[in-house]
C-alpha cells in the first residue's frame, strides 16, 4: 500500500521537515488508520476519484502534521495549557496529544465522510410479544 499522501505533499503544506525518514513512517501509519477507518464503513478507497484522493492526502498530511509535533521552538506542539512563575521559576504546559499517537479527528472523519451518525435499538432481555 502506498501512503495517501508523500513527504512532498507534506513539506509543501506545512514547510521542511527534520526528518524525511521518520515522516515518511509516520505519513504511513496515517494512511493505515484511514484505511482501516474506511474499510470499517465499507468505503473503498482502492482507486478514488480527484477529490477524494485530495481528501485522503490532506488528511493524511493533518494527522502527519499532528504526530509529528512541529510547531513553535519555544512551545510544544499540542499545548492546550501554559503557566509561567516568576520568582518560583515555575513552568508549565498541558498536551492534548504527549505521545505523538497517529489518530483521525473529528474534522478528518468529517472530511472523508466518516461522520454518519448512526441509530440502534437494542433489547435487552429479548423483544416483548402482545399475548
Amino acid at each position: 500500500m502506498e501512503p495517501f499522501a508523500t513527504v512532498e505533499q507534506y513539506e509543501a503544506r506545512y514547510g521542511a521537515a527534520d526528518d524525511h525518514k521518520a515522516l515518511a513512517e509516520v505519513l504511513m501509519d496515517a494512511t493505515r488508520e484511514i484505511a482501516a477507518e474506511l474499510d470499517r464503513e465499507g468505503i473503498s478507497y482502492a482507486s478514488p476519484g480527484v477529490e477524494f484522493a485530495d481528501r485522503l492526502m490532506q488528511a493524511c498530511r493533518s494527522m502527519a502534521y499532528r504526530a509529528m509535533g512541529a510547531g513553535e521552538p519555544n512551545v510544544p506542539f499540542g499545548a492546550t495549557q501554559y503557566s509561567q512563575g516568576a520568582a518560583g521559576m515555575t513552568e508549565s504546559y498541558s498536551l492534548g496529544n504527549p505521545y505523538g499517537e497517529v489518530y483521525v479527528s473529528k474534522a478528518e472523519r468529517k472530511l472523508l465522510g466518516l461522520d454518519r451518525q448512526k441509530a440502534a435499538c437494542v433489547w435487552p432481555y429479548g423483544r416483548i410479544e402482545n399475548a
